[in-house]
């Protein structure tokens, strides 16, 4: 069995980084840790709800709450099981933003590429 999986966020700006873009920056790179983390399960998402194959671009929106967690409030995608995945992933995932992003909206695209042979 070949399990090919790749995440890619996108819209962050990096040059000449203030602190909240820096924030954002280090946001995006635990996003990315926890869906590593989930993608290298054995018995992940993927495998659980016997999903082979996703080429999808989810556009996902969320706001940093007082407490620095992350509410979800918005996963655009034509497909399903992407929308699901992605619900899945920001609920079951205690991914905590730094103060100076509380009280902001974000949105971001993840690129799901997964494939398992």
């Amino acid at each position: 069995m070949v399990v090919i999986a790749v995440m890619m966020m996108t819209s962050y700006a990096v040059a000449g980084e203030s602190e909240t873009s820096m924030a954002r920056r280090n946001l995006n790179e635990d996003i990315k840790a926890s869906f590593d983390k989930e993608i290298a399960h054995w018995n992940n998402y993927f495998y659980t709800h016997n999903i082979n194959l996703m080429r999808e671009t989810v556009k996902v929106s969320f706001v940093v709450n007082k407490d620095q967690s992350l509410t979800v409030f918005r996963v655009i995608s034509d497909d399903p099981d992407a929308r699901n995945y992605v619900k899945y992933l920001f609920a079951n995932n205690n991914i905590e933003a730094e103060k100076v992003l509380v009280g902001n909206a974000y949105t971001f695209d993840i690129v799901l590429r997964y494939e398992a042979n």
